[in-house]
């Protein structure tokens, strides 16, 4: 009688990646998680614009005069001089920074960053942008319907709305109109957010009509994608 010798089976680095693959495909929190990441970047270079713009002075643009901000690989953009490069990050595969007008009450925040799967819908990710800005408690409203817009020769996704800021305790309420815009190159996910700030939520959205024609647009028409998507 012959006796069989089962052969133990290999584990293996390519068994292990192929299953921890399988899980996150079949998870329904990748999705959301990914969305998640996108949104926290975001939401802390605002952050940092808003707090920044309650300790403002004018001391503060002393040897700011840059009016080009480029992303080696990704995009180029120009912003009026006296804003100043507030927060920046480039490291792919995530990228972002945020742009502060010299009055101190006016940002601009942009971020490229690398999701699988790609979002579906991108005005809902914009909704949630302009959400996970506002102060706790409270919930943004005015949303827009979503229009399409051209920049860089892309279709853009982009949704207004008005918050309450998040401040610092102790500070009183800062208000703002916001304008999101999203959409999709290549590997990347793009979120531009033009806020305008006041200490009312009309005074806000008054504001940014101004901003907008000032400020925002002139910077949204010189932007550039510097890859082929």
């Amino acid at each position: 009688m012959t006796t069989m010798t089962a052969t133990p089976a290999t584990l293996g680095v390519a068994n292990v990646l192929r299953s921890e693959w399988t899980k996150l495909r079949s998870l329904r929190s990748t999705y959301w998680t990914a969305i998640a990441g996108v949104l926290a970047a975001v939401v802390i270079a605002t952050l940092e614009c808003v707090s920044f713009v309650q300790h403002f002075t004018p001391n503060d643009l002393v040897g700011f005069d840059a009016a080009w901000f480029s992303v080696q690989g990704l995009y180029a953009l120009s912003y009026p001089t006296g804003w100043v490069v507030q927060t920046q990050r480039n490291a792919p595969p995530q990228s972002y920074f945020a742009l502060l007008s010299s009055g101190g009450d006016a940002s601009v925040n942009v971020e490229a960053q690398q999701i699988s799967p790609a979002p579906s819908d991108l005005a809902a990710l914009d909704e949630q942008a302009i959400s996970t800005l506002a102060q706790p408690g409270t919930s943004p409203g005015n949303f827009s319907g979503a229009t399409t817009v051209t920049i860089g020769g892309q279709a853009w996704t982009r949704v207004t709305g008005d918050a309450q800021l998040i401040v610092h305790s102790g500070q009183p309420p800062t208000y703002g109109h916001v304008a999101a815009l999203s959409t999709q190159r290549g590997p990347y996910t793009y979120t531009i957010l033009c806020v305008s700030t006041a200490s009312s939520a009309d005074a806000a959205r008054a504001a940014f009509t101004t901003d907008d024609a000032n400020a925002f647009q002139p910077l949204l028409a010189s932007f550039t994608f510097q890859s082929q998507g």
